[in-house]
C-alpha cells in the first residue's frame, strides 16, 4: 500500500491542476501551463502553513525534448527510442523509467532499478486529472521528481492526443491528390 495522490483541476481553466493527498485534502502541490507556441510548466509547492507564498520547485520546458529545472539540478527526460513509449530521466536524487504495463492501457508505472517507485492513472472525471501512487517511503527530493515527472508525463500524452488528433483531422480535410484530377461530368 502506498500514498495516494489525487491530480485535479481548481477551475474551469485546463492551464491549472493541483495534487491533493487523498486523506487530508491538503494540496501538496500546484501546476500552471505557460505559454503558446513554446509551453514551460511551473510547479510548485505551498510555503508553511498559514503562509500564501509559494515555493517554486521545478520548472519544465517541452519542446522536441523535456528539459526539468529542478531544485539540486536539471534533468532530461527522453525516449529510449523513437519507437518507444516510455521516458526516461537520470538525476542525483532519483532515476526511473515512466513505462506502460499494457498495450491499451491508460496507466503508467514510474520503474527504477529497485522495481515499481510509482503508477499514475488517468481519470476520466470532468474535474479529476489521475491519480498517482506512490509506493514506499521516498526522501522529499524523491517525491518533488516523481511528482513533476508524473505531471510531465500527463502533458506529454495530452499534447501527443492532439497532434494525433489533428493529424487524423487534417488527414481527412484534406483532398484526395488523385481524386481532385478525376474530371466530372
Amino acid at each position: 500500500m502506498g500514498r495516494r495522490l489525487d491530480i485535479v483541476y481548481p477551475g474551469w481553466s485546463g492551464r491549472y491542476m493541483d495534487v491533493i493527498d487523498s486523506h487530508t485534502s491538503e494540496i501538496l502541490y500546484k501546476y500552471e501551463k505557460k505559454g503558446i507556441f513554446k509551453q514551460s510548466i511551473i510547479i510548485t509547492r505551498p510555503s508553511e502553513k498559514g503562509s500564501s507564498s509559494e515555493h517554486t520547485i521545478a520548472k519544465v520546458s517541452i519542446s522536441s525534448k523535456i528539459a526539468i529545472d529542478i531544485e539540486g539540478g536539471n534533468a532530461a527526460m527522453k525516449k529510449p527510442s523513437n519507437f518507444s513509449s516510455n521516458y526516461e530521466f537520470v538525476t542525483d536524487a532519483l532515476s526511473g523509467t515512466w513505462t506502460k504495463p499494457g498495450w491499451l492501457s491508460s496507466r503508467m508505472e514510474l520503474v527504477s532499478t529497485t522495481g515499481v517507485l510509482a503508477s499514475l492513472e488517468r481519470a476520466w472525471s470532468f474535474f479529476q486529472e489521475g491519480t498517482l501512487e506512490i509506493l514506499g517511503n521516498p526522501s522529499q527530493r524523491q517525491l518533488d521528481m516523481i511528482v513533476v515527472t508524473a505531471l510531465v508525463m500527463m502533458e506529454k500524452q495530452d499534447s501527443d492526443r492532439k497532434d494525433a488528433s489533428q493529424d487524423s483531422w487534417a488527414a481527412h480535410a484534406a483532398p484526395d491528390a488523385a481524386a481532385a484530377s478525376v474530371p466530372t461530368f
